[in-house]
């Protein structure tokens, strides 16, 4: 993963993580969230906003621009950037490292005339089953990616993204659903085997960090 090691005040390893999250709306308020993934047919429940960290001598704005065009599938329309919001988490790695999330979050509102198949804006209350909302949506994903990776995005109302996103860990319906999708959409093959595992070591330390990241932060 990309981070910075430094010295803290206390002359002990802090480990530096910087973020940028994108919180995408669209005109009916559905949020364009994260819902897995994984490395070919292996994808596991991963709910957040879509987010990425920071390349060396990146700005926000540039990474920003970067994660739109490079990671997101197309949208179409136009993006409206509003003004963003930056918190700070931290955390102790397994190691005993010192770990400090910085992330940038913006809101866009997306205009667009295209038709999204979304969440229903009301679920069952008493009960929620993560495989009855995702059949309801169109995933969306980035075909080919050159990196290998695989990630399953879904336009969700908020109160629905919040619900997935605490019973995702736990909630069967969601695993058998994505083993289903990856029957119907197998990933693309032909790839190098040893950038494979190169990319794929990468790819689970950076779904690390934004898998601890997100335990300690609340979406709002």
């Amino acid at each position: 993963g990309k981070c910075v090691i430094t010295l803290g005040d206390d002359c002990q390893l802090q480990r530096t993580v910087v973020l940028c999250a994108l919180e995408i709306s669209d005109i009916d308020d559905q949020l364009l969230v994260l819902i897995a993934s994984g490395k070919g047919a292996d994808l596991v429940p991963d709910v957040m906003l879509p987010a990425t960290k920071l390349h060396e001598h990146e700005s926000m704005d540039a990474a920003a621009k970067r994660f739109i065009s490079e990671e997101l599938p197309d949208l179409g329309g136009a993006m409206h950037f509003g003004a963003s919001r930056a918190e700070a988490t931290e955390k102790k790695s397994k190691l005993g490292v010192r770990s400090v999330y910085l992330k940038t979050t913006y809101p866009v509102r997306l205009r667009s005339s295209l038709a999204r198949v979304g969440s229903a804006q009301n679920m069952n209350q008493e009960c929620f089953l993560a495989g009855e909302v995702l059949s309801q949506v169109q995933p969306l994903e980035v075909a080919n990616r050159r990196d290998g990776k695989r990630q399953l995005f879904a336009w969700l109302h908020r109160e629905v993204f919040h619900k997935l996103s605490a019973c995702a860990a736990k909630d069967d319906t969601f695993r058998q659903w994505l083993e289903n999708y990856s029957r119907m959409k197998p990933a693309g093959s032909g790839s190098d085997n040893k950038q494979d595992e190169a990319e794929d070591q990468e790819y689970q330390a950076e779904k690390k960090d934004r898998d601890e990241e997100s335990r300690g932060t609340a979406y709002v």
